[in-house]
């Protein structure tokens, strides 16, 4: 479609008195791909005085797929008409009716009240290294004593294990050592004995009681095979005691450094330790990396 044509229907939608040309002129003009089309058929569809012109116009705008030009005034200038109103006249837009360019406090159509104006507030969209890093921080913070929650909990039992085991081997060391220096000898008795298999050994246990100023004492200890294989129930032994704390005694010749309990309770602690220290480590190396890494970007908004 050629310029003159475009022109001339423009001037029978915008001026002709007849209903039925300004619609046969719509139905010709709206296959043009003239980009202006899109605004004459907005205005039309809403400025038309005929309903059915202006439903007309509706339908084929909602068809269009090309944006709006700024105006219809620039679609009709080449062809000598002057538009009073354009869609992107001054003023506001009444919500009741739908007139446009008011500029008084009232609706000059309807005379509904000017709506209040939209507040905008203005959001700073520069960010400093420095607030993005705090930011990072605070967001991460929460992990990270997640992180570390689970992983306290996963070494809780192996700490505990090594931590009782090493009071045990000490106190069995303090035990050995004031048996050899304090130690007396007394009368006891086997009371029986016993075996305690695990998955893969077996300790051999004999019961023994011994009387001490008129009280008597009993007590268990684990022994070799060749002393558990040669004693029986009822059995008279001597006990090895401190009079000052009858509860600590060992079969006579049965007293020995607790060297490899204490061993194994010095390796243990120090492997969950050495794992321990190294995943906390591990996570704080991360944290600050994360912190270095969003202190040295720039977010700015362009």
């Amino acid at each position: 479609m050629n310029n003159e044509r475009l022109t001339e229907l423009a001037q029978i939608i915008l001026k002709d008195n007849d209903a039925a040309r300004r619609m046969e002129a719509l139905l010709e003009i709206r296959r043009s791909d003239h980009p202006r089309v899109t605004e004459l058929l907005h205005h039309v569809s809403q400025k038309d005085r005929d309903a059915a012109v202006r439903d007309l116009a509706a339908n084929l705008h909602l068809k269009r797929t090309l944006d709006a030009p700024a105006s219809v005034e620039q679609i009709v200038t080449e062809a000598g008409i002057t538009v009073r109103e354009t869609t992107r006249t001054p003023g506001w837009t009444c919500a009741a009716c739908g007139a446009v360019g008011n500029t008084s406090a009232t609706c000059r159509y309807c005379g509904a009240e000017r709506p209040a104006p939209d507040v905008m507030v203005q959001v700073n969209n520069t960010v400093t290294p420095a607030q993005v890093s705090a930011l990072s921080h605070n967001m991460l913070k929460p992990a990270l004593l997640v992180g570390k929650g689970c992983v306290l909990l996963f070494f809780l039992p192996f700490i505990l294990v090594g931590i009782c085991t090493l009071v045990w081997s000490i106190n069995e060391v303090v035990n050995f050592r004031q048996l050899s220096d304090y130690g007396v000898v007394a009368d006891g008795v086997i009371e029986g004995r016993r075996m305690s298999e695990g998955d893969e050994t077996t300790s051999y246990l004999i019961a023994y009681r011994f009387d001490h100023n008129g009280i008597t004492y009993r007590s268990e200890q684990s022994v070799d095979w060749a002393l558990y294989n040669g004693v029986e129930a009822g059995v008279p032994i001597q006990v090895l005691y401190l009079p000052g704390n009858p509860g600590v005694s060992r079969l006579a010749g049965q007293n020995e450094p607790p060297t490899f309990l204490f061993i194994f309770a010095i390796i243990w602690n120090v492997f969950v330790w050495i794992m321990v220290v190294g995943w906390f480590y591990g996570l704080r190396r991360g944290s600050q990396a994360v912190s270095r890494i969003a202190s040295s970007g720039k977010y700015t908004e362009s």
